[in-house]
């Protein structure tokens, strides 16, 4: 199971795997993108299993989302 990534993104896929990690990468879009067109370079954040928990390698980039998916991820259910 993936910890909550702490931002909603429109486009994730699995870089590789191994037996003690996972490498996700992540689409980035400026703020008018399409959802089916990001433009900024992609960025892969690393998540290792330390035997109780996983670890990032750094924090999911706020840029993953669009402003679309962030408006719907914000709304009051």
């Amino acid at each position: 199971m993936i910890p909550n990534l702490g931002e909603e993104s429109v486009e994730i896929s699995i870089a590789s795997w191994g037996p003690n990690s996972v490498t996700l990468r992540f689409a980035r879009y400026l703020p008018k993108d399409p959802m089916y067109a990001p433009s900024l370079p992609s960025v892969d954040v690393t998540y290792s299993w330390t035997g109780a928990r996983l670890d990032a390698s750094r924090p999911v980039p706020a840029e993953s989302g669009n402003g679309l998916s962030m408006q719907l991820a914000a709304a009051p259910r």
